[in-house]
């Protein structure tokens, strides 16, 4: 039985859980824009104590490392790096983009998450996982391939509202959380006894402003 703890800061929600082979023991999800940073140790705190385990029994730990919020990324990262120093446990970083697939098992998917700017991030999911990129709105039509495809991720419905397509399906909200399908493919791309490579963010566009002292530096 393995143990993971997921967690994810990186979009509109701050979200923690706790996995055992696949299946969520406990999870935390509360829908926030700021204020990641105060609410995310308590969460975990509180999950671990809802799984009824110390941190010590954790065997992964396992982030999203975006797109999205340049903030929220970087707070998820911290932290997480943070407690797995701390703990003496592996680390792996997943991207946004697959935990939503994680979470669809619909093919192909469209995978649009918010830039909260005009573009979004956009992936197409098939047989493999397509090339991600931040799209213009007037590219969103041209992105997306032809033929009947699954709509999913915070920036669907806006992109549903926006296309003129008829074949694209909107899928239905998420079942779980982003930390919970975090965890579900961190648990996959790890192998029990190795050191994963140093989770790293995915920004995919340039930050909009010079880093202050009031952010945390990124995680290289």
């Amino acid at each position: 039985m393995t143990w993971v703890l997921g967690i994810d800061c990186a979009g509109g929600a701050c979200s923690v859980a706790v996995v055992s082979d696949g299946q969520p023991i406990a999870a935390r999800d509360e829908a926030m824009e700021r204020g990641q940073a105060a609410l995310l140790l308590p969460m975990i705190k509180d999950v671990l104590a809802a799984a009824k385990l110390e941190l010590d029994a954790i065997d992964l730990i396992a982030v999203t490392v975006g797109p999205g919020s340049f903030t929220g990324v970087r707070i998820g990262l911290a932290a997480a790096r943070g407690l797995a120093l701390g703990a003496g446990l592996p680390l792996i970083g997943v991207t946004c983009f697959d935990a939503v697939a994680n979470i669809y098992p619909q093919r192909p998917l469209a995978i649009a998450l918010e830039s909260k700017r005009a573009e979004l991030f956009l992936q197409i999911h098939a047989a493999t996982a397509g090339e991600a990129a931040l799209v213009p709105p007037e590219a969103w039509d041209a992105f997306i391939p032809s033929g009947p495809i699954h709509l999913a991720g915070d920036g669907a419905g806006r992109l549903m509202a926006s296309v003129t397509r008829t074949d694209i399906v909107l899928a239905d909200p998420p079942a779980v959380s982003l930390a919970t399908a975090a965890a579900r493919v961190g648990a996959g791309l790890w192998t029990p006894g190795t050191v994963p490579p140093r989770p790293l963010p995915l920004y995919l566009r340039a930050p909009d402003t010079t880093a202050s002292k009031k952010i945390p530096p990124v995680i290289r």
